[in-house]
């Protein structure tokens, strides 16, 4: 979930800055830098990156790290915040990750040392040291690597010291890339903190590395191994907002191009999946998950295939049942969230063919799955995810799409895989036009945009909100919720119209507002009837719908969608709950980019 930054180079104090506003969505309750003169010097603060700056002296170096933290273990504040120092003031080092251990560490190694944080972080600078000691002195990466192997956890670690002037780093599980720009090196949690994208290294699991004069990694037998370098130079980290208040009013403004370049995107690749599928099964957290019942309910109705959703920090705990040739696919926006993560190590083990969806090039995820497919949302700094989950709902459509035309054989063998014949782009058996499709990828935000502002002063007073739908939208119901409660924190719930009589009716009274979503024209009578259930124990009802043929009367507001065809629906439907939770918390007076007690890339169980 935290933010690491490492430079080596010539003035790396405001280079150690510019990387972490870059990862500060990962996480922003305390933020921290080290660095190196003579000796060690230390700078903490608590909130943003802007705080850090202020306090920062006007000084060269040439060697720090950085750290912008999401909470896991001690509240948010100076003595908790990373860098973490040794007890002899030697060693600086930043972490992200949990160390599961790191009591029994103590207890073990470091029983007369009195720790300054509640964190389990601290732990590390002082175990470092204590085998360095142990080992004369000697060799400062043996020591390390002689630390890591005693942690249980996820970790990926970077470290100072004032016995060298080397910058020491490893990972397990928790990201970690590296990049060189002449003469200088970057470390970071992830590429869009790089200064410099046309050098890369990502670092693979479970190795260490130094940055001295030069770049060593090393494996998990201290052998050191080739570096190959990746150009990632037209992955644009855009931490501009042009114009906009915010980066989420920004992000929902660029979904219909985000579509628009994964469609060109899907159109040059190949889909690369087992010869024969006979079950799908989807893991993944949060708002993929949502995106993986949209597309569960595309592929049974349009590819008549069984699938099965999971939330991947259950589905660890689950007694899963393998399925014949069942397909297993891992939707995650970061790439690199730590239950999805696991989720996909449980899957292979239990011999499934793994599909990765994923919006990060070489994220942990792609490393780990037998096969991917990228969006092209591109990069997201708002924790609360727009226009990844419209592109991935965009994504398994065309999946839904290539499943149908593979049970058709319309695709070519190769090897075990099988991918299609006709210029890599699957033919569309799913009922829409491509003039339909345009439509979709030109849809005006702006139209939505003007409808939402009295009903978000309305909602903006409430302590609670209900939101209800049927079928699709009833999974746009609880997308909704969640982007309500997860940056607004009006409390948020979602239920199937059919399921009001069967408790939450009890809840509604004459300062109840309930939002009903309605998309499918089959379901109008069963959601009116809902609203007007509603209506008559004195609830008020705010209707989203693209039927102005529909006499909503009613209703005390209507925001209207556009006009698609109904197979888009479920993309757009949730766009009006992305405005209005955005308008809701500027209303609120609270931050929209930086909801609290969380971050953009959960990289902890």
């Amino acid at each position: 979930m935290c933010g690491i930054i490492a430079v080596k180079g010539q003035n790396v104090l405001p280079k150690i800055i510019d990387g972490l506003k870059r990862l500060e969505y990962r996480g922003y309750d305390s933020c921290g830098l080290s660095y190196k003169t003579d000796v060690i010097h230390t700078v903490k603060t608590i909130g943003y990156i802007d705080n850090l700056e202020k306090k920062i002296p006007n000084k060269k170096s040439n060697i720090g790290i950085g750290h912008t933290r999401w909470a896991t273990h001690g509240i948010p504040c100076e003595k908790n915040s990373h860098p973490h120092i040794s007890e002899s003031g030697k060693i600086a080092c930043v972490h992200n990750g949990i160390l599961e251990n790191y009591k029994e560490l103590k207890d073990k190694y470091l029983s007369n040392i009195k720790l300054k944080s509640e964190t389990d972080s601290e732990i590390i600078p002082n175990l470092i040291e204590y085998f360095y000691n142990k080992q004369n002195r000697k060799n400062l990466l043996k020591a390390f690597f002689s630390a890591i192997q005693e942690f249980k956890g996820s970790f990926a670690i970077a470290f100072i010291s004032e016995y060298d002037n080397n910058i020491y780093f490893a990972r397990n599980q928790s990201p970690l890339v590296i990049s060189k720009f002449g003469d200088e090196f970057f470390l970071s949690s992830d590429v869009n903190g790089l200064y410099s994208k046309n050098q890369v290294f990502y670092l693979p699991n479970n190795y260490v590395g130094v940055l001295s004069d030069d770049f060593h990694v090393y494996d998990n037998n201290l052998q050191e191994i080739d570096i190959k370098y990746t150009d990632y130079s037209n992955m644009i980290c855009d931490i501009n907002k042009d114009g906009f208040e915010y980066f989420m009013l920004k992000e929902i403004y660029e979904i219909p191009n985000a579509i628009k370049k994964t469609y060109n995107h899907l159109k040059t690749i190949e889909f690369v999946l087992p010869e024969k599928i006979d079950n799908i099964l989807f893991v993944s957290c949060g708002t993929s998950y949502h995106s993986s019942l949209v597309g569960k309910k595309y592929i049974e109705k349009y590819a008549q295939v069984p699938v099965e959703c999971e939330i991947a920090s259950e589905f660890l705990y689950n007694d899963y049942l393998v399925k014949p040739n069942t397909l297993a696919i891992f939707i995650t926006q970061s790439g690199e969230t730590a239950d999805t993560l696991k989720s996909l190590e449980l899957a292979k083990n239990l011999g499934l063919f793994t599909l990765a969806i994923t919006n990060v090039p070489n994220s942990s995820v792609t490393q780990l799955a037998d096969s991917t497919i990228n969006m092209q949302a591109g990069v997201e700094i708002c924790v609360a995810s727009t226009k990844a989950y419209t592109t991935q709902i965009y994504v398994l459509l065309e999946l839904t799409n290539f499943l149908i035309n593979q049970k058709k054989e319309l695709y070519k063998s190769i090897d075990k895989n099988r991918t299609l014949i006709e210029g890599n782009r699957t033919i569309n058996y799913i009922p829409y036009s491509e003039i339909g499709l345009q439509n979709l990828m030109d849809i005006n935000i702006s139209d939505i945009d003007i409808r939402i502002d009295k009903v978000a002063e309305k909602l903006a007073k409430l302590k609670h909100l209900h939101i209800i739908g049927k079928n699709y939208d009833y999974i746009t119901a609880m997308e909704g919720s969640l982007k309500i409660k997860e940056i607004s924190y009006i409390f948020t719930d979602a239920y199937p119209c059919g399921e009001l009589k069967h408790g939450t009716l009890s809840l509604i009274d004459n300062d109840s507002y309930v939002v009903a979503i309605m998309t499918e024209r089959k379901l109008i009578a069963k959601t009116l009837n809902a609203i007007h259930e509603i209506i008559s124990r004195g609830g008020k009802v705010i209707c989203i719908t693209p039927f102005v043929d529909v006499d909503l009367s009613d209703a005390c507001d209507v925001i209207f969608l556009p006009d698609l065809e109904s197979v888009f629906l479920p993309i757009v439907s949730i766009i009006p709950f992305h405005l209005l939770s955005y308008k809701i918390t500027r209303l609120l007076g609270y931050n929209p980019d930086k909801p609290r007690n969380l971050a953009k890339s959960v990289t902890v169980e």
